[in-house]
């Protein structure tokens, strides 16, 4: 024993004692950890299957790098940011617990409401909140599960547009005049959709026909050809709404080109009583024909106008009560490439450059001289799709940057783009279903996780600013104009809202009375029952978001 004392006074056997002590230390502080951890995330699933929502988990898996030097810059800034925050154990215990609750209530009432149909197993709702100072998840409710995410996708769209394009990106249509006269045009995928011009395209047709003079075009005396080039053929999208609603402006179709989005804008205005309404009908020339009949009606009679347009007609007709404000609506063209190609006919006619051939549509048509460009900025896109929810502007913005950078401007070419674009800034793209860049379609697919980590990863570029601007304001803007009025979420919570049958969605960015941005995503997925969404989803939205406006860090 003498001897073995004598040895561990040594200095080099203290050296060895500390070092053991030390490990011992760190290892059980370490296991610790993890058995918290464990319990965590133990409870949380046991909570998400009580009100039956799938298996919570966080996993979090790398992607491959790609895409342009934006998207490239945009990921190395949010690796930076998440590399300066502090290491996290888990979700905040209270807001978790108050998201259940609110959760719950919800769930509950949904079941009250369908007598027990809706709102047990077969209803899923995710929930994730990410705190942007510091990359901390604090929520994270079945955030991993695939699910529909209706018009919360246009996010993802729009963000691939921005990552891939550049925030200067724009949607170009070329025009070359053939040998023989023809004037040929290129198909760029561009909506000419802009905000307040009720659907007129003189912007454009001015700019065209100063082009083509300044070119020295002063007629054409062959045909308007059309080449769709590599853009899909207009049509409903697979898993659409039925036929019924395909008259609708959410059902306005897609195509290498459109015009106003695919749709007419109606405004009309009525006059005295008895008396024809004035009816402005825009665009001008959308080569139907047109069945104009809206008379004004007494003072406390009814809207009654009705539209609508076929293969060979455009309607609109009925009445509007005297005195009443000009009635705006928009309703979908059957065809969205027929309507570009009719609206230049008539649009350069009217600017004295006929085209005595007609219109002829093409694909691979052989070109000549390039003699205009017309270029829109993506930008100009960004409010109607994030704020107004505009269906097929967002559908064109995806499957036109599918085009540019070479995939094909069809459904199969705006996955890739949607994957590229995610993939780029590591956010895990497992699950992942695109059809379409509007959410319309029913097999879309998203996970919450997916939402929060694509724009944490937007936040430190300059597409954030441009992205988080064009979302609608509670109680102020957009789609969310008339929910979350009161204090203290108006004006707090931006966010992009969602809904087609079992369906609703809220994703966006909450501000915190303290002055955090807290970035959310809520989808739920829950069986066809009508007036759901209104009495449950959309109320439980509104109280989360209430929840992320009062969060408190801890101290």
């Amino acid at each position: 024993m003498a001897a073995r004392r004598g040895r561990e006074a040594t200095p080099r056997s203290r050296r060895l004692i500390l070092l053991a002590g030390l490990n011992l230390v760190a290892a059980t502080v370490l296991v610790g950890l993890l058995l918290r951890r464990g319990r965590a995330e133990a409870a949380e699933r046991g909570a998400g299957a009580d009100q039956g929502a799938e298996p919570v988990t966080t996993a979090q898996r790398e992607g491959q790098p790609s895409g342009t030097a934006f998207a490239a810059e945009a990921k190395g800034a949010a690796t930076t940011a998440a590399s300066d925050a502090p290491a996290q154990l888990g979700p905040d215990p209270d807001l978790l617990r108050r998201a259940r609750s609110a959760i719950s209530a919800a769930r509950a009432q949904a079941r009250k409401a369908t007598q027990g149909k809706v709102g047990g197993a077969e209803t899923t709702i995710a929930f994730r909140v990410v705190d942007l100072s510091s990359g901390a998840v604090l929520v994270d409710l079945a955030d991993d599960v695939p699910l529909r995410p209706a018009s919360s996708f246009k996010l993802l769209s729009t963000l691939s547009a921005l990552l891939l394009l550049g925030p200067d990106g724009h949607l170009e249509t070329a025009f070359e005049l053939t040998e023989q006269g023809d004037l040929v045009v290129r198909a760029g995928g561009d909506p000419l959709f802009r905000d307040g011009l009720d659907g007129a395209l003189d912007p454009w047709l001015d700019d065209l026909a100063s082009q083509l003079s300044a070119a020295g075009v002063e007629a054409i005396p062959g045909a308007l050809i059309l080449d769709e080039g590599d853009f899909l053929e207009p049509g409903p999208g697979p898993a659409w709404p039925s036929k019924d609603q395909y008259w609708a402006e959410w059902c306005a179709l897609s195509g290498g080109f459109s015009a106003n989005g695919g749709c007419f804008t109606a405004v009309v205005t009525p006059t005295r009583a008895g008396k024809p309404a004035r009816v402005s009908l825009e665009p001008r020339d959308g080569g139907l024909i047109r069945r104009i009949d809206v008379k004004t009606g007494p003072r406390k009679g009814p809207n009654d106008v009705r539209v609508g347009a076929t293969q060979r007609a455009v309607t609109v007709a009925g009445s509007l009560p005297e005195g009443a404000p000009p009635f705006t609506t928009r309703f979908s063209h059957p065809d969205p490439v027929e309507l570009f190609g009719n609206a230049l006919l008539g649009g350069l006619a009217r600017r004295s450059i006929p085209i005595a051939g007609g219109m002829r549509r093409e694909r691979g048509a052989r070109g000549g001289r390039r003699v205009a460009l017309l270029r829109s900025p993506i930008t100009d896109l960004l409010a109607p799709i994030l704020r107004d929810s505009r269906n097929s502007v967002a559908d064109q913005l995806l499957f036109a940057t599918a085009h540019q950078l070479g995939l094909g401007g069809d459904r199969q070419g705006a996955r890739q783009a949607v994957e590229r674009a995610l993939e780029s800034l590591s956010v895990d793209t497992h699950g992942l279903v695109v059809v379409d860049g509007s959410g319309l379609s029913r097999d879309d697919r998203v996970t919450a996780a997916m939402h929060t980590a694509a724009l944490v990863a937007l936040h430190q570029s300059p597409a954030w600013k441009l992205c988080r601007d064009s979302l609608a304001v509670a109680g102020e803007s957009g789609t969310l104009a008339g929910r979350m009025r009161e204090e203290p979420t108006r004006g707090r919570v931006r966010a992009k809202t969602g809904f087609i049958g079992g369906t609703s969605a809220l994703v966006g960015v909450a501000t915190t009375l303290e002055g955090r941005e807290l970035v959310f995503a809520l989808l739920v997925n829950y069986p066809v029952f009508g007036g759901l969404n209104t009495s449950c989803w959309k109320p439980l939205g509104d109280r989360l978001a209430r929840l992320l406006v009062t969060y408190e860090a801890p101290r």
